[in-house]
């Protein structure tokens, strides 16, 4: 992303299993630190750098705010933040059967937030030659469900299900219309924008993402019943 410069995360700046928000950190979209991430900042992050609609940038960033943020008062003036660390408290955003994260601990109040290593050289691994298409990422995700003891509730596999929808059409190559071995690598190892990405020039918006998710979830869901149909 030329306007803007990626730098790696420091050891006392706050990050989140969300390579998306993590991304927008690195490259100072939002505070670097990842700490206090106001309402605003959000909004304006997820619609510069993604080109998503403002009513959807309004969702996304409201259901960190109430699921993972902070409410205090700052003398009288009330303060409503994001700590990106916070997203990685478990099964309130943060989820089982991620890509590249290992699953949280028994017990445990947060997810990890570090990249697995084995999940994602196997992730990366399974890249085909030309690059993954959304057929390809819907096979990851039926490989990384079938790793769980039961399937992911309706909630979480929409949220699974949109993570995976929002990646492969915000971040995927312009010239191959597939996400490289490269790209993935960018994206999801190191928190930052492919080479040749551009922000996307179609608007995602809420109608668009909630069609693409349930078709997602339902080949998900379909390819994770054939697949234990023939265990």
């Amino acid at each position: 992303m030329d306007a803007f410069s990626w730098t790696p995360p420091g050891p006392t700046d706050s990050r989140s299993p969300c390579p998306a928000l993590n991304t927008l950190s690195n490259y100072h979209i939002l505070p670097h630190n990842g700490k206090n991430i106001s309402l605003g900042q959000l909004v304006s992050g997820l619609r510069v750098a993604y080109n998503l609609s403002t009513p959807l940038c309004y969702i996304l960033a409201l259901t960190g705010l109430i699921a993972c943020g902070t409410f205090r008062f700052v003398g009288l003036a009330p303060s409503w933040t994001l700590d990106l660390e916070n997203l990685a408290l478990h099964n309130r955003i943060e989820h089982d059967a991620s890509i590249v994260h290992a699953d949280a601990a028994p017990h445990a109040k947060y997810a990890p937030r570090q990249v697995d290593p084995t999940l994602y050289h196997e992730f990366v691994a399974s890249c085909p030659p030309g690059g993954m298409t959304k057929e390809d990422f819907v096979r990851a995700r039926v490989r990384r469900e079938l790793t769980l003891s039961k399937p992911l509730n309706l909630f979480r596999s929409i949220l699974a299900a949109s993570e995976a929808v929002s990646a492969f059409d915000r971040v995927r190559d312009p010239q191959t219309g597939t996400f490289t071995k490269e790209g993935l690598e960018a994206w999801f190892g190191e928190n930052r924008f492919p080479a040749h990405w551009h922000v996307p020039d179609e608007v995602q918006t809420v109608r668009s993402i909630a069609s693409e998710t349930t078709q997602f979830r339902k080949e998900v869901e379909e390819g994770r019943k054939a697949a234990q149909a023939s265990i």
